[in-house]
């Protein structure tokens, strides 16, 4: 409002303050079991127009909805496979001029625990023979290195 002896005005105007949005949580690396749920962040303050966009290994990330779930600035994988694994990234673009966008990376893995497997599986009794084959495998992560399988007997590792 002004005033002066000829006349008086006034004018409205509408101000609108522009935050930079600030970031509030970001991805970080996760080792998972498998067949557990895995969570990633990305939370943003102050961008109330703020898009995510969720990717793995560059490309663009498939929610179906029942094993990967989109909320947004977070995703859920719910019983993760070694397949899982990779580089995820999350992407948060806004309309605020002060903070267009930012993308945040983090490496999710999964481990599978080592599971051996004896062939025959139950105890049997060999009556008179001298030699007994007996099979053993071990299957587990692929990213662990080499499974070492050894026999012993009565704590004495056999040959």
């Amino acid at each position: 409002e002004a005033t002066n002896a000829l006349s008086k005005v006034k004018k409205e105007v509408n101000l609108i303050v522009v935050a930079a949005c600030e970031v509030m949580d970001i991805p970080k690396d996760v080792t998972a079991d498998y067949q557990t749920t895995v969570s990633l962040s990305c939370t943003v303050n102050a961008c109330p127009t703020a898009q995510w966009t969720w990717r793995k290994n560059g490309q663009l990330i498939n929610f179906d909805g029942s094993r990967t779930i989109n909320r947004g600035s977070s995703i859920e994988l719910r019983q993760v496979v070694p397949t899982d694994g990779g580089k995820y990234s999350c992407t948060v673009d806004s309309n605020n001029s002060l903070n267009k966008r930012g993308t945040y990376n983090a490496t999710i893995s999964v481990t599978v625990k080592a599971k051996i497997y004896v062939f025959p599986e139950s105890k049997v009794l060999f009556k008179g023979a001298d030699t007994v084959k007996m099979d053993c495998s071990a299957h587990g992560d692929d990213s662990q290195s080499s499974l070492l399988v050894e026999w012993v007997k009565a704590g004495v590792k056999q040959n």
